[in-house]
């Protein structure tokens, strides 16, 4: 086992990072009220939000104790999709009122906690896991939150996909809906010129079917690419990379 460190510094990030997350929260055994963004989380929910994650910034939510009693909690992390690119500097897990420990890295693909925490009813426990992200890449986590009094409570699934490669306050300017799509992209903005391609994560392009397009507006067929992430990029005339925005495939919302 591990010692804890007793702090961490923040981590610095190469660059900015564009990530889009998608959380599914696993319906409740537990009493529990999970957190994201500072919004609540409801078990069997399904949220997708897009922020910056540059320096000093990290992958966070937060739950609440919501039963009438205090309980030891603890977190297994699982790593279902993980690419190489992806450094973890540490974990910090804490309890809001108390505090708790700082973890050194760890890359296994299945982590757990190495000390329970003591929340009281209607107290709040943090878990911040800190990465360097390198390339374009789409990752994918389980984090499933445990008791010692109870066994299993709730569990997120966070989607994390990072876009290093382009400065998207550039000259142009486009907006995509809706994300996550099931049938029809729209891309909207001054398109006159730019030419669109849709990359699985691998970086593979996808062969996607155009519905119709104008100078301000298009429109693709999404039913073809299976389910999951995927940058949409743009370039223009010259071959110049102007847009490049993660997109979520889903078969329903």
């Amino acid at each position: 086992m591990h010692k804890a460190l007793p702090c961490c510094m923040k981590s610095t990030l190469p660059s900015v990072i564009w990530i889009s997350m998608l959380l599914c929260s696993a319906v409740s055994f537990g009493q529990i009220q999970l957190y994201y963004n500072t919004n609540t989380v409801p078990s069997g929910s399904v949220q997708q939000s897009t922020l910056a994650l540059g320096q000093n910034d990290y992958l966070s939510f937060e739950f609440e104790n919501t039963s009438s009693i205090a309980k030891n909690y603890f977190i297994i992390r699982n790593r279902m999709t993980y690419p190489t690119c992806w450094t973890n500097e540490y974990v910090n897990w804490e309890s809001l009122e108390t505090g708790g420990y700082c973890y050194p890295a760890n890359e296994s693909i299945s982590y757990q906690t190495y000390h329970s925490i003591l929340i009281q009813p209607g107290e709040r426990a943090r878990l911040e896991d800190y990465y360097v992200v390198d390339c374009d890449s789409c990752a994918y986590f389980r984090y499933s939150i445990y008791s010692d009094e109870n066994g299993f409570e709730d569990s997120l699934d966070i989607e994390v996909c990072s876009v290093l490669s382009f400065d998207e306050h550039g000259a142009f300017s486009f907006f995509i809906y809706p994300n996550p799509v099931v049938n029809t992209l729209v891309i909207q903005g001054e398109l006159s010129g730019i030419e669109f391609q849709l990359m699985d994560a691998k970086g593979a392009q996808q062969a996607v079917t155009i519905l119709s397009r104008d100078a301000s507006s298009l429109h693709i067929d999404m039913t073809t690419p299976q389910e999951g992430s995927y940058f949409l990029q743009g370039y223009d005339a010259s071959g110049k990379m102007v847009f490049n925005r993660s997109v979520l495939k889903r078969s329903t919302l």
